[in-house]
């Protein structure tokens, strides 16, 4: 049976009626938009959609929305457009007039990969007075990693807020290591942090979309050739 939503998507919603049907739209489309492009099945595609539209105006009307609903005619999946133009249009007045917390849709970032980030912005704050930096851009560095944690404190972080704190330090940084010669170890770990940042994004839109993460692998450096050997084009030369 094709369930675009399971019961283990209705826990842990935001406490807002509002901000859950919002989330709820969001993880179902993604998955509908998954299947879009994965299916060579077109009446599963036809299911989904007709699904999702179902799904999402009974979850609207449950949260005391007005205006979604099923398109009328004998296939309401040609209506899907306009379907998915009101949706956007009612997300959009939510969010712009109800007091929808900032937090309510995010990524949750697991425990392991945030002590590990907690422990590299330490690191970071502690090299701080040895960079050398000018007051103003010191302070610019430690307000943008203080705002960095509360993100990554927040229930469901913002990706794209968290982000833009880390280009802050990255570039401030980057002007240490090439200006002054200072804060390469520190250039590094931020470095680090973006990377798990990212990944933890990663897993969470995997885990939306009901598919298994799997963790980059590092690139395998190709093998050296033996001492005194020559290489390829030496060996091809005429």
């Amino acid at each position: 049976m094709l369930s675009l939503l399971s019961p283990d998507d209705y826990e842990d919603l935001p406490d807002e009626p509002m901000a859950k049907w919002i989330h709820l739209e969001r993880v179902s489309r993604a998955r509908l938009k998954h299947l879009v492009e994965t299916s060579e099945e077109p009446s599963l595609v036809k299911r989904a959609k007709l699904q999702y539209m179902k799904t999402i105006s009974a979850a609207a009307k449950a949260s005391g929305i007005d205006g979604i609903a099923v398109p009328p005619g004998a296939d309401p999946t040609n209506g899907l457009d306009n379907f998915l133009t009101d949706v956007e249009a009612e997300v959009a007045t939510i969010l712009l007039t109800n007091a929808i917390a900032h937090h309510s849709f995010g990524v949750k970032i697991s425990d392991g990969p945030k002590k590990k980030i907690r422990l590299l912005v330490a690191e970071v704050q502690e090299t701080i007075p040895d960079l050398k930096l000018a007051t103003r851009r010191s302070k610019k560095l430690n307000d943008a990693l203080i705002a960095f944690l509360e993100e990554l404190d927040a229930p469901r972080a913002r990706f794209a807020v968290g982000s833009s704190q880390l280009v802050v330090a990255l570039t401030i940084l980057n002007l240490a290591v090439t200006t002054i010669g200072s804060g390469d170890e520190a250039l590094e770990n931020i470095m680090e942090i973006q990377s798990i940042w990212g990944e933890e994004h990663e897993r969470h839109e995997s885990e939306k979309l009901g598919i298994s993460y799997q963790r980059p692998v590092a690139l395998i450096e190709a093998p050296k050739p033996p001492a005194n050997q020559p290489d390829i084009d030496e060996a091809n030369d005429p």
